[in-house]
């Protein structure tokens, strides 16, 4: 897997940053970096409400936080009926166990697949 050029969502040929969320063939992919202690839990959170959105892991070690906690890059894919429900689920998740929205998506495609490993 090509880990994200930069986090703040400026791609490699140097467009304008993408979005976050974005659309992406009729799925809202929302872009998170969530603690690795906290991500079973998040995926857990999202798997109890059925067909809300679904949590996957991109880079299992995106980097650390201020305190050199690790963090992972996720992406979770939802639809434009449930942007509203699926922010203020992604507030409370960053208040309970620090998930983070970077303001832009990363320099990764809305569709790769990581590598199996």
């Amino acid at each position: 897997m090509t880990p994200p050029a930069d986090s703040a969502g400026a791609s490699s040929e140097g467009a304008a940053p993408r979005p976050n969320p974005e659309l992406f063939s009729g799925s809202l992919i929302w872009w998170v970096e969530a603690p690795t202690s906290a991500q079973y839990y998040i995926q857990a959170i999202l798997e109890g409400y059925e067909g809300f959105g679904y949590y996957q892991t991109l880079l299992a070690h995106a980097g650390e936080d201020e305190d050199g906690a690790p963090y992972a890059l996720a992406r979770i894919t939802s639809t434009e009926s449930v942007r509203e429900d699926m922010a203020r689920l992604l507030a409370g998740l960053g208040e309970e166990c620090g998930l983070r929205l970077p303001d832009a998506a990363p320099d990764i495609a809305p569709d790769h697949q990581p590598e199996a490993g």
